[in-house]
């Protein structure tokens, strides 16, 4: 990669690039390797997943004695993959575990 930000190196925080260098990085590598979209596979996989549960989660929501409560229990869960996990993590298990955790604010 011939073009580099100088701004890279010097706009760090502990170690972590700030928003700008990350987005900056993210349109040199795709510029780089004509990708569109490195999520693409990631989003088609949790998108069909998330589809096939539909049905089972809307079940749970509305048989709840608190369906907007349940209804956000899975929202973590949801939205795990925007987070980039690390590794591999298990998405039924998640959404599981998350459906039984009460939401923080409770009014």
């Amino acid at each position: 990669m011939a073009r580099v930000n100088p701004s890279v190196n010097k706009n760090r925080y502990n170690g972590i690039l700030n928003p700008e260098n990350t987005c900056f990085l993210h349109w040199l590598i795709k510029e780089e390797t004509n990708t569109v979209d490195f999520y693409q596979k990631d989003k088609k996989k949790y998108d069909q997943l998330m589809l096939n549960l539909q049905e089972d989660i809307s079940k749970d929501i509305d048989k709840s004695k608190n369906p907007s409560q349940t209804a956000l229990c899975y929202v973590p869960a949801g939205n795990i993959i925007d987070y980039n996990p690390q590794g591999s993590f298990d998405m039924i298990e998640t959404l599981e575990a998350d459906a039984l955790k009460l939401p923080d604010i409770n009014h």
